[in-house]
């Protein structure tokens, strides 16, 4: 028997379930841990997606008394597996799983039809005895051609049935229409719809389309419109319970419902405008009470931390060390901050996300955010510790934390451990892995394994429809779904709206949604300034962790390799910051000069010394022994090199005499430095003396080029005079 199997389970003799749309049967993937008890929970939960609140209770209540069973083996008697046993262990080709009533024991319905008896005995049939006719095979009902599910600005999936609604596109009109058909009704439509229609149109443009379907009379049948109607109200009704913020954020929307439910409606249908009022004040309360609870905690953690501001005398609680705290408590604190992230999330942003457009989605950017910030933070946290023990400590330690909030069913914080433990620069240090405990990597195997991205999450999926909230699951999966409908489906289809990939986005909102429950009865302790400590962990870029990450811990610990390299880049680090000083020692000098400005004494004494540190590096030939370090064009690794070898002016050169040939490898004066020295000495300080001679040299500048360039222009044609070729400027 394999350790995985795909289980249809039938849905049979329940016609409350037919009522709610549940289908005839729903496929499980199941493995050799899954219980009879667990299978039926997880049926439950499929089958109530896209239902609405009041449907998802009857759902809960009508099923109580269901259990899962199967064929016995020789009768028509039905056997309901005990809740402890395992379907895995029972499934054969010649066995079927039924979902229904304990208090139906006999196969009615489900009944197969009965096979002719063969005759086995060695007598021969006489030529009276009448022969065993084969059953007659009824015809088989033709489906719905190609023109039945294309019609006038819609195309269907499959045929609407009284509870079952599947639409491939379809315009705005069509769609609306088909959310409050007389004839047909499906509440996973009309919750796709409501939570995709922003995708389409607006809140007001949605509004007026129901109301023209409230006051339509194109019926003959009173009835008819009367159930149309009573459906619209019910759309609004979903609306307003689960999707309220659309009305909050908009005050034209919830003024024009008002105003026609208060006016239209409460002539029409007194009754249903009264729910419907009843149900806004219920809904605008809730939000209310929502909005006030959120900022009642936002003023008491501002009280409090004014509160420690205001005590000087006692040191602040801040975390100094978080392998201090019990990880139970940091992984409640982690689970706290990012299930109000996770709850705040609304499918407005949803959708706004998986279009590229993340300004509008706030919640979802800041739980992003949070994500990125612990796993950098896992990765500083493992690189930035010298020792090997403090490494292997601090590995254990967060692996206790990822096994915590894996308890606590935070599968985001899960994935934050998972995710900085994964990083290239932690995964090389094999002398931190391998000095971990058994059970601390056996533990972080476990988690490693389910939480794997494999086949798009499988094992990760199964473990999440398996269990009840409260819950935070990683956001990364539904985002990267949202992706993958966005960009692999066309927003229209022939000029219509393609209502299916909104249907596949629906499912993965829906998704989101129904886990946003938050964890007060679950935790109760609350730590702000752990909290404070959490949104602002220290962290650094991947390319020093991974530098870091080298010095620590060395391929194949060749420390002695390493140090050489730290001292390399110290000393190129502190010719980096001289070169800096240098440069702006210069550049303020320059501009005391321009200013007026009187120079400090000490920057002119450091100037000094660079001048004649660079004159005598100068006088030195190139290849000759300069004490700790070598001149430019000596063999080896010099680590505090001045400049390159091309920019080194030489005899005969750019600074030497033309008419003199070249001198090999021996270096001219630097004039231009001897004469800046002569006038700063002779400057003496004065700031008007260094003003002069500034201007006085800028001005013999300007005038040798412009002699220069004069000289140039006079002169097209070759000079034989020194033996070389001069170029020519035109």
């Amino acid at each position: 028997m394999s350790s995985k199997a795909l289980l249809r389970l039938y849905v049979r003799d329940s016609p409350e379930l037919t009522k709610l749309g549940v289908g005839n049967f729903k496929t499980i993937p199941i493995s050799e841990v899954d219980t009879a008890e667990g299978l039926i929970g997880r049926m439950k939960r499929l089958v109530s997606k896209g239902m609405n609140p009041e449907q998802r209770d009857k759902l809960m209540s009508v099923t109580e008394e269901y259990g899962v069973a199967i064929e016995a083996k020789g009768s028509s008697d039905l056997r309901f597996l005990e809740m402890d046993e395992k379907p895995i262990l029972l499934v054969s080709p010649t066995t079927t799983f039924y979902f229904l009533s304990k208090n139906n024991r006999r196969r009615t319905s489900v009944d197969k039809p009965k096979q002719p008896v063969r005759n086995t005995s060695s007598k021969r049939l006489s030529r009276f005895s009448k022969p065993i006719k084969a059953p007659k095979d009824k015809p088989v009902e033709a489906g719905p051609t190609n023109d039945d599910l294309v019609q006038k600005d819609i195309i269907f999936l499959s045929m609407p049935a009284a509870t079952s609604i599947e639409i491939k596109a379809g315009s705005l009109d069509r769609l609306v229409e088909f959310l409050t058909h007389e004839s047909y009704t499906d509440p996973r439509f009309r919750n796709a719809f409501l939570l995709t229609y922003r995708s389409f149109c607006s809140g007001s443009e949605l509004l007026e389309k129901l109301i023209v379907r409230f006051r339509a009379t194109d019926l003959e049948a009173p009835a008819k419109i009367s159930i149309r109607r009573i459906r619209t109200v019910a759309v609004f009704k979903a609306w307003m319970e689960d999707h309220y913020r659309d009305f909050e954020q908009d005050e034209q929307l919830t003024t024009d419902f008002q105003n026609f439910v208060g006016g239209e409606m409460q002539s029409l249908m007194e009754k249903s405008a009264n729910q419907l009022s009843k149900v806004f004040e219920n809904s605008k309360k809730n939000a209310e009470r929502d909005r006030e609870e959120k900022e009642a905690a936002e003023a008491a953690a501002a009280e409090e931390k004014e509160k420690n501001e205001g005590q000087e005398d006692q040191p602040k609680k801040t975390v100094d060390n978080w392998l201090d705290i019990d990880s139970q408590l940091l992984a409640e604190q982690m689970t706290f901050l990012e299930s109000k992230y996770y709850c705040a999330i609304t499918p407005k942003e949803c959708i706004a996300w998986s279009k590229g457009k993340k300004a509008q989605a706030g919640n979802v950017s800041c739980m992003i955010d949070q994500f990125n910030r612990v796993s950098e933070w896992v990765v500083t946290e493992m690189c930035t510790r010298v020792k090997l023990e403090e490494r292997i400590k601090c590995f254990e330690g967060l692996v206790s934390l990822a096994a915590e909030l894996y308890d606590l069913q935070n599968f985001n914080g899960t994935m934050e451990i998972l995710s900085g433990m994964n990083n290239s620069a932690v995964r090389r240090m094999k002398a931190t892995w391998g000095g971990a405990s058994k059970e601390t990597m056996a533990k972080f195997d476990q988690i490693q394994k389910v939480m794997s991205h494999e086949h798009s999450y499988k094992l990760y999926r199964q473990q999440l429809h398996s269990i009840d909230p409260p819950l935070v699951p990683y956001l990364g999966m539904y985002l990267t779904d949202m992706v993958f409908i966005e960009e692999g489906n066309k927003d229209k289809q022939d000029g219509l709206i393609n209502f299916a990939k909104r249907t596949k986005l629906g499912e993965v909102i829906n998704e989101i949604k129904q886990y946003q429950i938050d964890y007060r009865r679950v935790i109760y302790i609350k730590k702000q300034h752990v909290l404070d400590w959490l949104q602002n962990l220290p962290s650094i870029s991947d390319d020093d962790a991974y530098k870091f990450s080298v010095r620590v811990e060395p391929k194949n610990l060749n420390f002695e390799k390493a140090i050489a390299t730290l001292i390399k880049e110290e000393a190129v680090l502190e010719e980096m910051l001289k070169q800096s000083r240098r440069k702006w020692r210069r550049l303020h000098i320059k501009l005391c000069g321009l200013k007026g400005e009187e120079v400090d004494a000490e920057l002119l004494a450091e100037e000094e010394a660079d001048v004649e540190e660079e004159v005598s590096d100068d006088e030195i030939p190139v290849g000759t022994p300069t004490g700790d370090r070598l001149s430019v064009g000596t063999p080896g690794k010099d680590t505090r090199l001045r400049k390159n070898a091309s920019s080194i002016p030489t005899a005969g050169g750019k600074h030497g005499d033309k008419d003199k040939p070249r001198s090999g490898r021996r270096m001219s004066f630097n004039k231009k430095h001897d004469r800046d020295k002569a006038e700063r000495k002779s400057s003496n300080g004065s700031k008007k003396n260094v003003k002069r001679v500034r201007s006085d040299r800028e001005l013999k500048n300007k005038e040798g080029k412009d002699s220069k360039d004069s000289k140039d222009k006079d002169s097209n044609r070759l000079s034989v005079g020194s033996g070389r070729r001069k170029s020519v400027k035109s």
